[in-house]
């Protein structure tokens, strides 16, 4: 099953075949690889992406999904994710999520979104 059929399932009714579908996190790890982007490509084949904890100045956890160097936002774009020590608080507000999950969903909406670009041979990564 690739990222836009997982995608078009609804949350709370995700079934893949008859079984319920549950996305199988490792309670322990801290970055988990989700696979390659259908909308993101490369001459290798999609770009690899990433779901990562990320520690917050006040010692909070929260995630981010990663690609290459760039993150995804709230806003369904993709930032280049500067130096840590350049990261303000809005670009963590507009990039960090709470947990595993809802990073997840931003991405699966984000790879559903743009289903349209394959077809046209596009790659809507900030012009690269």
């Amino acid at each position: 099953m690739n990222l836009f059929e997982i995608a078009d399932l609804k949350l709370n009714e995700a079934v893949i075949g008859n079984v319920p579908f549950f996305w199988d996190w490792e309670p322990c790890a801290i970055r988990f690889y989700i696979g390659r982007s259908l909308v993101h490509r490369t001459n290798l084949g999609g770009r690899q992406i990433f779901i990562q904890a990320a520690l917050q100045p006040d010692e909070s956890v929260k995630w981010k999904v990663i690609m290459d160097s760039w993150v995804l936002g709230k806003d369904n774009q993709y930032y280049f994710e500067p130096m840590p020590s350049s990261v303000t608080k809005q670009f963590r507000e507009l990039t960090r999520f709470s947990t595993r999950e809802e990073a997840l969903l931003q991405l699966l909406k984000h790879e559903k979104d743009n289903k349209e670009v394959i077809e046209k041979g596009q790659d809507i990564f900030l012009n690269l």
